[in-house]
Order: structure tokens, then sequence, then C-alpha cells
């Protein structure tokens, strides 16, 4: 596994003769784009995004990331051993994975017909103010 910050970094490995092996890449650093595409096509490239950041924007990261060609998110902090874990992971996975809208909440549209009112997946994408305990406490020190 190769820490690397930089596209000149990822050469330096692939040329030492280790291309071939898993890079892993902070996902918040402004050269990500460029960094992901020195990675050689052998190799496995897993991105480190940090959780709970404001505004929910620790899903839209991971989304833009996945429409740039990441395929593996190492969600830093998602999981510290608190009651939040469960319900955080659920959250932030429901919400990295879903297809739906991230604009466009439009829950229970068929209700009225089949009767299942307040059952779709909608409940996973909170509101852009979510507001995590974790979250409340580190603004707070």
């Amino acid at each position: 596994l190769w820490r690397v910050s930089s596209a000149a970094e990822v050469a330096a490995v692939a040329d030492a003769g280790h291309g071939s092996g898993t890079f892993l890449v902070d996902g918040e650093g402004a050269d990500v784009g460029d960094i992901l595409g020195a990675i050689p096509p052998e190799a496995a490239a897993v991105v480190a995004i940090s959780a709970m950041q404001a505004g929910n924007e620790e899903v839209s990261l991971g989304r833009r990331l996945a429409a740039a060609g990441c395929r593996s998110l190492l969600v830093r902090g998602a999981c510290v051993g608190d009651d939040e874990d469960v319900a955080y992971t659920r959250f932030v996975v429901g919400g990295l994975t879903s297809k739906m809208s991230s604009k466009f909440k439009i829950d229970g549209a068929t209700g009225a017909a089949n009767g299942h009112f307040g059952t779709s997946g909608g409940s996973l994408l909170r509101d852009s103010k979510t507001n995590w305990r974790r979250q409340r406490e580190r603004t707070m020190t």
C-alpha cells in the first residue's frame, strides 16, 4: 500500500516496479484528479475522505470522485465506537450508493396507488443541515 500525494509520487512508485500495488490518495486534496489519472490501470486506488463534513459534503465529494473513476472510498472517522456509528454508516453508504437524486427528494410518489406511504429509501438522504452529535461536539471545542 503506497500513500501518495502527487502524480509525481505515483510515477516514482511505478518506476520503482510497484505500479501494480494499491495507492492511498487523500480525496480532499486539490490535485486528486491528477493523482488518480497517474495511477497505472493495473493498480488499485483507495481514496480517503473525512466523515461528517459540513453540509454532508462527504457524500457529494464521494459521488464526484466516483464520477471521476474512483472505485474505492475510505471514510475516515465514520466508525469511532460511539452510538452514532451504525446510523452514520447507514447514512453515508446509502448516500454514496443510492441512485436517488441528491437534489430532488421525490418520496412515496406511488404511495397512493400501492399503500406504501413512508417506506421509500428517501430517509437515507438527510437535509444539507445534518447535525450529528460528533459534529456538534467538534465545533464546540
